[in-house]
């Protein structure tokens, strides 16, 4: 069992890391123009092309607030509780996608 304030094994970091970019996928802006909104701070996302980011946001959000599997297993492996990122994941979507780092207290 891993002790409190402990750092997370290199494979629970990576599986958090998972889960913190589809929360940040899922706050995307598109604008109406060729590149994202100002508050992407993502490089790869300035390569992407519109369609591709608007894709990759609604992905994001349909895995964050859709009963599947992968999203259990990701959690289970990042040692965090699906009820706790789907209820960050609901509260995005309650403020219009807005807010995002509120996630860190459970990551």
């Amino acid at each position: 069992m891993q002790q409190l304030n402990a750092a997370p094994s290199p494979e629970r970091a990576l599986f958090r890391a998972v889960i913190e970019q589809a929360l940040r996928d899922a706050c995307l802006e598109v604008s109406k123009h060729k590149t994202p909104a100002p508050n992407v701070k993502m490089k790869y996302h300035r390569k992407m092309k519109r369609q591709e980011i608007l894709e990759a946001r609604d992905d994001a959000r349909k895995w964050l607030l859709n009963p599947n599997t992968d999203f259990q297993e990701i959690c289970d492996l990042a040692g965090v509780r699906p009820e706790l990122v789907r209820r960050v994941a609901e509260d995005l979507k309650a403020n219009g996608w807005q807010g995002h780092n509120n996630w860190k207290y459970i990551l």
